[in-house]
């Protein structure tokens, strides 16, 4: 496997942007939902939460995965592993390997669980929950987080090092070995359908589609939850969960074949970027159905990392400048809308 530098990766997206967009303004209006239930035909935009529930334990909930009909959940700290159905039920569970069970998946006969107190990976039988077999995580030492399997090929990531390995799930040899787009990577799934890598990071709060030959960017939306863990995907929908908060996600990642049917909040909200693609400057409006006292608008740079915050201002001019003022260089940035607990994010594209 090759890894390519962050400057071609960015080179690259902003070339795509660029001809698929050069000209033309972003706008987005987003439904604020509390749920949603499937129907048929037609999709809503990537990173809607479309159904949540909370599962609450004794301790942290931090690994997922799926096992073509329900939902696997390891607690960090309560020393179990849960089988669930989509709504939340909790349909069976069993000790987890030890007292740290961080990441979970599935190879389509055993359930796999990394822990981030021995630093081992697991396998394990799904109905007894019987330790079959082990491998050492790559890591330091210091965490061993999120799972994720594709054919024979198992993929793990941790918060401490923020590199993505591609392992041996036989013997542990590593295969592969990726930076992170972000610093403090907790969760991996694999996209089948797109035959991609998803992953989530607590500490930028976003959640990156990855290229899985060198894992450089597709594309990125932000977290639900602000203490993003492990993820999981199950054909259509990708799941993810909150470690504090016990919430579990449901996410629109974009996939055709299915329509929600929703029940909405009277709110809406209307971010419009234009120009974009810009070279001096470019306006964002944030539109809302009715007043709000909490708007916050962020820029983020292609890693994850802030730039620069109009904290309680609704519509700006971004000069493509930072914090400092410093002129920033051509590339692909984020602008984050943040509404009393909604988010919104829109790609841009700076051409110097």
């Amino acid at each position: 496997m090759c890894k390519k530098p962050l400057s071609v990766c960015i080179i690259a997206l902003a070339a795509i942007f660029f001809l698929a967009e050069m000209g033309s303004a972003a706008a987005v209006t987003t439904q604020v939902s509390t749920e949603y239930v499937p129907t048929s035909s037609a999709h809503r935009d990537t990173g809607d939460v479309v159904f949540q529930f909370n599962f609450s334990v004794a301790g942290l909930i931090d690994g997922m995965a799926w096992d073509g009909t329900n939902l696997w959940i390891s607690s960090d700290g309560a020393d179990r592993i849960y089988k669930c159905d989509t709504l939340g039920n909790r349909l069976d569970s069993f000790p987890a390997p030890d007292f740290t069970a961080t990441g979970l998946t599935w190879d389509g006969q055993y359930l796999w669980c990394a822990d981030g107190g021995t630093f081992f990976i697991y396998k394990m039988d799904p109905v007894t929950g019987a330790i079959l077999d082990s491998i050492p995580g790559p890591g330091t030492g210091v965490s061993c987080e999120g799972l994720a399997w594709m054919n024979d090929t198992m993929w793990n990531t941790n918060w401490n090092d923020n590199w993505i390995w591609q392992l041996d799930p036989t013997t542990g040899t590593i295969w592969g070995q990726f930076p992170t787009i972000g610093t403090g990577s907790t969760g991996l799934a694999w996209d089948w359908i797109d035959n991609c890598l998803w992953n989530s990071d607590q500490t930028t709060d976003f959640i990156y589609k990855l290229d899985p030959t060198d894992c450089t960017l597709i594309t990125a939306f932000a977290c639900p939850d602000a203490a993003v863990q492990d993820l999981a995907f199950d054909g259509t929908y990708l799941w993810t969960c909150g470690w504090y908060t016990g919430n579990v996600y449901k996410l629109d990642i974009g996939y055709t074949g299915v329509e929600e049917h929703e029940v909405v909040k009277p709110f809406t909200v209307s971010l419009q970027v234009s120009p974009n693609p810009f070279k001096h400057n470019t306006d964002i409006i944030c539109q809302l159905s009715d007043c709000r006292s909490d708007v916050q608008l962020r820029i983020y740079d292609i890693t994850g990392h802030e730039i620069r915050e109009f904290t309680g201002q609704s519509s700006v001019t971004w000069d493509g400048t930072d914090h400092a003022n410093r002129r920033l260089p051509s590339g692909v940035y984020f602008v984050k809308l943040k509404v009393d607990g909604q988010t919104e994010t829109q790609k841009l594209l700076l051409i110097r």
